[in-house]
């Protein structure tokens, strides 16, 4: 399933009637959908409208007009399948759902008893959510895991932890210490690494020695 979700695999349909209302609801972000629909304007012309399938602000896929188009004359009023290099350059204000465990100094948050989101307040992974959502013009939110573990892939085929609450698409990506497996990577997408060493010890840099009599020692 996840090889329909591959900003490389774009499904382009071809229907004689209008039927993305019912493909609305179904498909998921990472799925690229364009529709052509014919529309026949009279016996000898042929009209064709065009659909793209986008994320809108409030996280939900939906077809959007991207022109229309005839064998005589080629009309185009947006992008058919926009590159997705360009859809997350600026997510429009867009709310999304972040999930991490408690793991200082990378993140820390306050649970609350009435609500599954917790309060975040500081740590390093989270100063570059931070510094992300500024960049990309997103807001966001915060779960744990139920299971409040790291997780991956079982036996029997659930996933648990963080990595099954980003693999069952309930949130929209994962922070924190992370370590990137194979096993893992067969159920969710990893970014580049990060790598912050939250123990280091710091010296003042030795003098240096008078090498002239080194031959001698």
């Amino acid at each position: 399933a996840r090889d329909l979700e591959s900003p490389r695999t774009q499904w382009l349909v071809l229907a004689e009637i209008d039927y993305s209302y019912k493909l609305e609801g179904r498909l998921r972000e990472g799925t690229q959908v364009g529709m052509i629909v014919s529309e026949m304007e009279n016996d000898s012309v042929d009209e064709f409208k065009l659909l793209s399938s986008r994320v809108n602000s409030d996280g939900v896929v939906r077809f959007l007009d991207a022109g229309l188009w005839r064998p005589d004359v080629s009309m185009y009023s947006n992008v058919f399948i926009p590159d997705l290099d360009d859809v997350y350059t600026n997510l429009d204000g867009r709310l999304m759902t972040m999930v991490g465990n408690m793991d200082p100094p990378f993140i820390t948050f306050i649970r609350q008893l009435d609500s599954p989101y917790v309060i975040t307040q500081t740590g390093m992974d989270l100063s570059i959510i931070h510094a992300i959502s500024v960049k990309l013009n997103f807001t966001y939110r915060m779960i744990e895991p139920p299971d409040r573990a790291w997780g991956g892939p079982r036996a029997d085929g659930t996933v648990s932890g963080l990595i099954g609450v980003i693999a069952r698409h309930e949130a929209n990506f994962g922070i924190g210490e992370i370590t990137l497996t194979g096993v893992r990577d067969t159920v969710v997408d990893f970014t580049f690494p990060n790598i912050v060493d939250p123990c280091i010890i710091v010296q003042q840099t030795p003098k240096a020695r008078n090498r002239a009599a080194a031959v001698f020692w």
